[in-house]
Order: structure tokens, then sequence, then C-alpha cells
């Protein structure tokens, strides 16, 4: 008989077995409807790993570590009610922590001590009204903030000859000999990117959240252009707002 933290490994094997198994059944001849813009929509999906200090929230939800209990368990405060967790058990949260902006966590608890909580699991990110603009974007924080809300996930885009890679202000114009030709770039910027050659962009996408993606490019002809790479989302839900925060270079290239 596996024993419990066994049991609790198994358990997150096959969780993250599964999500990679969804992942690659998709048709890869077409995007998804989750991999591309909808008219000014964006959804962002991956897993995620967050932690929690004790006596403070999960960053952009309403979930507080109270701190052990009984048992070794962890006592939360989830809507106002208090709840007991042991490690493996679900820690859920639907909300939206900005205006805009529909956050989904279905994550389960991986570790637990007096100081902190581990989770792990699933986002689901929906963000409304999208207009990018490049820009600054605020500082990843070392640790848990509850004025920045950080969260990384893995993007795939494949963009016909006229539009927007989603999210940014760059379009792919076309092949040519010099490589895929990107427009929207900033003036006396090289615009073409080989196989291979990354593309990175900066900004805001509605009020209070912020952009850093990061690109490669996988495959491009006369047709469309392919990409993937990492996005990281930024949510300022701090009241006064991520301006003290920002990053000092304006590198969105």
């Amino acid at each position: 008989m596996l024993k419990p933290p066994l049991i609790f490994t198994a358990m997150l094997f096959a969780v993250v077995f599964t999500v990679t198994s969804c992942n690659s059944q998709e048709n890869p001849s077409s995007p998804t409807e989750e991999q591309v813009s909808q008219e000014s929509k964006l959804v962002y999906k991956g897993l995620v790993k967050q932690e929690v200090l004790v006596a403070s929230l999960l960053s952009g939800t309403n979930i507080k570590y109270l701190g052990l209990a009984e048992d070794n368990n962890a006592e939360v405060n989830i809507d106002g009610q208090r709840a007991l967790k042991r490690r493996g058990d679900s820690l859920d949260w639907q909300g939206n922590p900005l205006e805009g902006v529909t956050v989904e966590l279905n994550q389960r608890l991986v570790s637990l001590s007096k100081e902190k909580l581990q989770l792990g699991g699933t986002l689901r990110m929906e963000v409304e009204d999208v207009v990018p603009q490049p820009g600054l974007v605020p500082q990843v924080p070392d640790k848990p903030s509850l004025n920045l809300v950080v969260y990384k996930v893995p993007v795939l885009y494949w963009v016909k000859v006229g539009e927007a890679i989603p999210g940014t202000t760059f379009t792919y114009s076309g092949k040519t000999e010099k490589g895929a030709e990107l427009s929207g770039l900033p003036e006396g910027d090289l615009p073409y990117r080989q196989t291979g050659d990354s593309i990175t962009w900066k900004g805001q996408l509605r009020p209070k959240v912020y952009l850093d993606l990061v690109l490669r490019t996988t495959l491009y002809n006369e047709n469309r252009l392919n990409v993937n790479g990492l996005a990281t989302i930024i949510l300022a839900t701090g009241d006064q707002g991520a301006n003290s925060q920002l990053e000092t270079t304006t590198a969105n290239r």
C-alpha cells in the first residue's frame, strides 16, 4: 500500500499527465479557440504553482492562510468560512481580481508549513476589452505580493498575414527573402525574423493589466506565422497602482 506522500505524488503526476495529454491531442493544423484573440478578448490557460504566506491572502483571491491547526492541517478562510485542508486537498477559486479580468484556479495543496502553503494546479484567465499599448511593465516581485498578481503560462499562436500577434501591436506582414516580416515595431527596429528567432513585447493590455511576452518563431510561410513561448501576465491589484514599480527599460522588441 502506498504511503500518503507517495499517494499525493502519484495524484500530481496524474494531473500533469492529464493536462499534457489534453494539450498534445489538439489538432496541430489549426489553433484552438483558447489560443487566439477572440475579437477584443484574450484567454490564457496553463499550469501554475503558487504560495501563500501565513496570515496573508493568496494573491488575487479571497483565500487566506490562517496557520497550522490540529493534526498539522492548514486552516484557511474562504469567503468568510473556515476550512481545514490536508496535503492533496483542493483549494479552488474563481473570481474577478480586476475589472475585465476573470480568473479560474483549480489547485491542490502540495505542501504546508507554519510559514506558508505551496499550491499547484491549473489556471484559466480571460481578459476582456484588450487594447494593447507597448510600454513599461511592473517588475515581477521575488515574493508573493498583494499589489501585483503574476501568472506565467505557455502560449502558441498561428497568425495569418495581416493579423496581429494576440496581445501585441505586432502584425505579420508576410514571408520575404530576409525572413518573416513584422510591422508595428518601434521605429528603426529590424522587422525580419528567421525560424528560431525571438520576438518580445511588453506593455499594457487594459488598465492595470500588463503583458511581458517572449516568443520564438517556429514556422512562417506566405499565409501564416507560427510562434510559441511564455506569457507573463501581471495584474496591478494594489490601490496605489503600478507606476512606482515599473521597470526602467522600455524594451518591447
